[in-house]
């Protein structure tokens, strides 16, 4: 046997979506990764090695033709700009088989973390999942250490993201 690492997971707390609580930091949380994976080509992700699941290479900058509002910038503020990005992600993302997603414009928290996908209902898998998995795949050392590397997040989500939350887990016996 050999010693590995597990990457970290990063999950919203409440669901962020149309008539959902949109709690300021998991909107953030979803705008940046949504940003990051679909706008963003700046070396801090792509390294030396682009990768065609992120960057401009995945959505374009623009979601259905009409620009980067509702991720950018990355304030917290849920609009029907940040669905139709989030929608734009889901189909893509099952077009590229990390789903199956449902094509929803909301983002659930996932009640497990890696390689798992919904016990319930169709056994697809969780939106949040499919973003962490491309944010791992395109730059896994940066995926790491997200908290200390991503300088271009809000200060109030590397802040959160800062420490461990066990108030959510979901893990045997809950």
């Amino acid at each position: 046997m050999m010693a590995i690492a597990i990457a970290p997971f990063y999950n919203v707390q409440y669901a962020v979506g149309p008539g959902k609580p949109n709690v300021d930091t998991d909107v953030m949380l979803v705008q940046y990764m949504l940003f990051t994976i679909c706008v963003s080509t700046g070396p801090c992700w792509m390294g030396s090695n682009p990768n065609p699941i992120g960057g401009s290479v995945l959505i374009g900058p623009t979601a259905g033709g009409k620009g980067g509002d509702g991720i950018y910038p990355v304030d917290g503020k849920f609009t029907s700009r940040t669905s139709d990005w989030i929608k734009a992600f889901q189909s893509v993302a099952n077009q590229r088989s990390l789903g199956p997603l449902t094509v929803d414009g909301i983002v659930n928290r996932a009640p497990i973390g890696w390689g798992k996908p919904q016990a319930k209902k169709t056994g697809g898998w969780y939106t949040i999942q499919a973003l962490n998995r491309c944010l791992q795949v395109m730059n896994g050392r940066t995926f790491r250490n997200f908290v200390e590397k991503a300088t271009d997040a809000p200060a109030a989500l590397r802040e959160r993201l800062g420490f461990v939350d066990f108030s959510f887990y979901d893990g045997p016996g809950a």
